[in-house]
């Protein structure tokens, strides 16, 4: 239990009346998380909003809520779409009425024993039933995101495939299917999984993934996220948080970059020609094309390694 959140009934136990809680609350030291349940404070990232909304939800009721879809996804640590965060979402798996509400989406749906489970106190869908059930409802593209972390933390695309397959007539689940089927456990962010979605549905060559990249010396210069090896092209997607990442680590935000810039220099020196992208680009499946489509269908001409070169490459070990 959320010791965070107070319901009204407990706010009126310390005596506070229903004037009170106004006013504390147009003061702004008092939230109402949903309906009948408040907190003093309020996470100030999306996710962190969504899980208090979860928790406040499950607190105002009584009967045992499972959650489910995007709230498993998030409580799970699986990449969402933001516009999805302001409902949290349940299973009422012991029958009863489904309902949706301004807060809350209940699903009143059957679950196996061994496809739910408890995070922190609150119960919430097995991570193979979470990806299984954010194929089915989310859209593709978030789909495939959720089922690459899925597979890179372990799950068998068979143990998801078996879920949706216990109960096939269930809405999404041939479009869940094909989801499963273009997962893929190399990838290591969701960028990645989103840029490969777009390069697939506009139709450009599938690349080859995590490619590590040796100079003619044999040591090492990179390993590209794409690569294209007919059409000597690298794809680089570059997000947020790696650098972030890299700056909390000791790292300046020019030192960060400068490297970057390194790197790049390096792979355009092997003979490859790179083309790189942000979140923005990703995101948008046309721009995506046209930062792609021109160096995929003009290439450099030549299959790479060059002729004569010694330079070389071999899938990540990982």
């Amino acid at each position: 239990m959320d010791k965070t959140l107070l319901t009204h009934a407990e706010l009126l136990a310390t005596g506070l009346t229903p004037d009170d809680i106004t006013r504390l609350r147009r003061a702004g030291t008092l939230h109402r998380v949903c309906r009948g349940v408040y907190a003093r404070h309020v996470p100030e990232d999306e996710e962190g909003r969504h899980l208090q909304l979860v928790a406040a939800c499950a607190r105002r009721h009584p009967s045992a809520l499972v959650a489910s879809h995007v709230s498993a996804a998030v409580i799970h640590g699986l990449p969402v779409r933001r516009g999805a965060l302001g409902r949290a979402s349940f299973i009422r798996p012991e029958g009863g009425h489904a309902g949706r509400s301004q807060a809350t989406c209940i699903r009143a749906l059957s679950l196996q024993e061994q496809e739910y489970t408890t995070v922190n106190g609150q119960l919430v869908t097995s991570l193979a039933r979470t990806v299984a059930d954010i194929a089915r409802t989310e859209p593709q593209v978030w789909g495939v995101a959720a089922v690459d972390v899925a597979l890179r933390r372990g799950i068998q695309r068979e143990e998801i495939v078996a879920i949706l397959d216990a109960d096939p007539t269930r809405h999404g689940t041939w479009k869940a299917r094909a989801v499963v089927e273009f997962g893929d456990a190399r990838a290591e962010s969701p960028l990645e999984s989103i840029s490969r979605f777009h390069m697939a549905t506009l139709g450009l060559p599938a690349p080859e993934l995590q490619v590590e990249f040796f100079d003619e010396q044999g040591d090492f210069v990179a390993r590209s996220e794409f690569f294209w090896r007919d059409r000597s092209v690298v794809g680089e997607c570059h997000g947020v948080s790696k650098y972030t990442t890299l700056v909390a680590e000791g790292s300046s935000a020019e030192s960060v970059l400068r490297a970057q810039l390194a790197r790049t220099a390096r792979l355009r020196a092997l003979g490859l020609h790179v083309v790189e992208w942000g979140w923005d680009v990703a995101q948008d499946q046309d721009a995506l094309g046209a930062v792609l489509g021109p160096a995929l269908v003009q290439g450099t001409g030549r299959s790479w390694p060059r002729a004569g070169a010694q330079a070389w490459c071999r899938p990540s070990s990982q």
